[in-house]
């Protein structure tokens, strides 16, 4: 099995591959499930899966009281390969080359749920950073809701400017409403330039502190102040609704403009 050294060149030890390749083969499931397929401890298999976690390998959610584990998918790891390359490194590449070699392996052993709704949350910078990767494959115009100061407070001007050249270098339209602030206003004049048009609400009405962006099939939901989480909710209904419940603030925004 081939993936098994590529793996282990990723900083997996021969416990979390068996982990993960078995997660990526039941689907999401709690840590005590996953332990009595390999017959492991509980205890040590969660061990293994908040490792697995913190390393981009898997992700979590809570259903009820339970912690339900899902694997990564093999290509979403590799898309993170390419984006969490900071420079030029043979031995970077080479992994980048040696996991695109073992996909359609990984690929194989998942398994195919369709149509399944899914929450997923994600918690700390790096984990909310990864949320915004999985933006820049939408096939669909992004609709935000966001507020840039405290967006630029969290992730930093630079990340912010290399999230929109990504962005803008993969075609992806944004509309966006945000609170009507002097910062806002500035960064309208941008709109033609960063591939999206901005609209904006009072700033006592609209007065908010997270980011919701509506794409694909998939709403996000970002804390930017203190409590650094998010939660993507891939579910048809939820993504219309949520669109709905924007179009009808955009029309909201666009009136408010008018009476200015």
């Amino acid at each position: 099995m081939m993936y098994q050294n590529v793996l282990k060149n990723l900083g997996c030890s021969p416990e979390e591959i068996d982990v993960y390749t078995t997660l990526l083969r039941l689907g999401t499931q709690p840590a005590s499930i996953v332990a009595r397929n390999l017959d492991k401890k509980r205890t040590t298999v969660r061990v293994y899966l908040e490792h697995l976690t913190k390393e981009g390998f898997a992700r979590f959610n809570w259903k009820g009281t339970t912690q339900y584990f899902t694997a990564e998918k093999p290509e979403e790891i590799l898309k993170n390969l390419h984006h969490n390359k900071v420079k030029a490194s043979e031995r970077w590449d080479e992994n980048i080359r040696a996991f695109s070699a073992i996909l359609p392996e990984l690929t194989s052993i998942v398994r195919q749920d369709v149509n399944v709704p899914k929450v997923t949350y994600y918690e700390g910078i790096q984990d909310l950073k990864r949320m915004y990767i999985d933006t820049l494959q939408s096939k669909t115009e992004i609709l935000c809701l966001s507020s840039f100061a405290d967006l630029l407070d969290l992730f930093g001007k630079q990340y912010d400017q290399w999230y929109v050249k990504k962005r803008i270098k993969s075609g992806i339209f944004l509309r966006y409403i945000a609170k009507d602030t002097p910062l806002e206003r500035q960064e309208i004049k941008k709109d033609k330039k960063y591939l999206r048009q901005s609209r904006h609400l009072p700033a006592k009405l609209f007065d908010i502190s997270n980011e919701i962006n509506i794409y694909d099939g998939k709403v996000s939901i970002i804390t930017l102040k203190n409590e650094k989480i998010g939660v993507l909710i891939e579910s048809k209904e939820i993504y219309h609704s949520m669109k709905v419940m924007f179009e009808i603030l955009w029309k909201t925004a666009s009136a408010a403009k008018k009476l200015k």
